[in-house]
């Protein structure tokens, strides 16, 4: 394993503040003294991890544009290499989007001009199917669906499947018809629980009650805490 690889498996775990240079070691089987031939600290090494990872998107994203030439396959094929991106990069892509969010970050620059160039295609192709102009801000909510959608799907422990993506992309093609058509048009249906295999819809479930439980205590904890008052 080299260096790049096992810093993204642990910060990817642990996030960016809470891992350290020895996670990095620990984890790549390395050397201090191999590390600091190469990266002078663990900013540098998530700086170049997040230099790969905006490259390869925007490589795949080129890549989609010109695998289709009607624009709602071309969206389509983006949106299932975003996501294909995002589960072959693994957790880390979360924690790399997380830290480019933050208004203090060195990150934010790269993420800001990658981001814009997607969302450059977005409209230019929606606009292609559309009679009218669409405000801009629109294509501003679905990329930020897109990414929050696959962040969801780290969320699921385990790696992320076949099924996984295909579930992602129908929901995520449903938000752009939706929010794309005219009242004329027919929208695909609605994607639903019964949709999905008997193991996803179980883990739903479980994420329910833990969903629900987790409010209750918080509930508790509030109520005590109005006693206490």
């Amino acid at each position: 394993m080299n260096i790049l690889q096992g810093a993204a498996e642990v910060f990817g775990k642990l996030g960016y503040g809470a891992t350290r240079v020895e996670d990095i070691l620990e984890n790549a089987s390395i050397s201090r003294p191999t590390f600091y031939r190469f990266f002078r600290n663990k900013e540098d090494v998530f700086d170049a991890l997040d230099e790969i990872s905006h490259v390869s998107l925007l490589q795949l994203i080129r890549s989609a544009i010109f695998s289709a030439d009607d624009p709602i396959q071309k969206i389509e094929h983006c949106v299932d290499a975003f996501l294909r991106w995002h589960a072959a990069t693994g957790p880390v892509a979360r924690v790399l989007r997380q830290e480019a969010l933050s208004s203090d970050s060195a990150f934010s620059e790269r993420r800001v001009s990658t981001m814009s160039k997607i969302l450059s295609f977005f409209e230019r192709e929606s606009q292609r199917v559309r009679s009218e102009q669409v405000d801009p801000l629109l294509f501003v909510g679905l990329l930020s669906a897109v990414e929050r959608i696959a962040d969801e799907l780290h969320d699921q422990n385990g790696k992320i499947s076949e099924a996984d993506i295909e579930r992602a992309r129908r929901v995520i093609m449903r938000l752009f018809y939706g929010a794309l058509a005219e009242r004329s048009d027919q929208l695909p249906p609605i994607p639903k629980i019964t949709d999905l295999s008997r193991k996803d819809r179980r883990t739903i479930e479980k994420r329910r009650k833990e969903q629900t439980k987790r409010q209750e205590e918080l509930k508790n904890q509030l109520w005590l805490l109005d006693l206490d008052s």
